[in-house]
């Protein structure tokens, strides 16, 4: 007679696959995505440091939103124009997000 494997455990060892596909498909790293936003917070930051606030939008300073392949970076004015930010990803959906934020004018990750 031949032994039978558990359906649990052939279902488990599915999921296991499943997960580790994911994972190894999606960009850790942020740099990609920092690369495509940088010219953005780039001129956020000079504005910033040059008026000590945030432009009210990209387009005040003629800029547009960079597109990725997660979405289109999210200008985010907090504070009445005393702190910004341009943020990519959904942490629910993408399971990141990539954002530079003023203060202090710098790049942060939520993975």
């Amino acid at each position: 007679m031949k032994p039978r494997v558990p359906f649990a455990l052939i279902a488990t060892l599915g999921v296991i696959a499943a997960v580790v596909i994911i994972l190894a498909t999606k960009d850790h790293s942020g740099d990609e995505l920092r690369r495509i936003g940088k010219p953005v917070a780039d001129s956020l930051d000079a504005y910033t440091r040059a008026h000590q606030s945030c432009p009210a939008s990209l387009a005040a300073l003629g800029l547009t939103a960079p597109v990725t392949r997660f979405g289109p970076f999210e200008y985010k004015l907090f504070e009445g124009g005393k702190k910004c930010e341009i943020t990519v990803g959904v942490y629910a959906r993408d399971g990141f997000e990539e954002y530079w934020m003023y203060p202090p004018g710098d790049w942060y990750s939520s993975r």
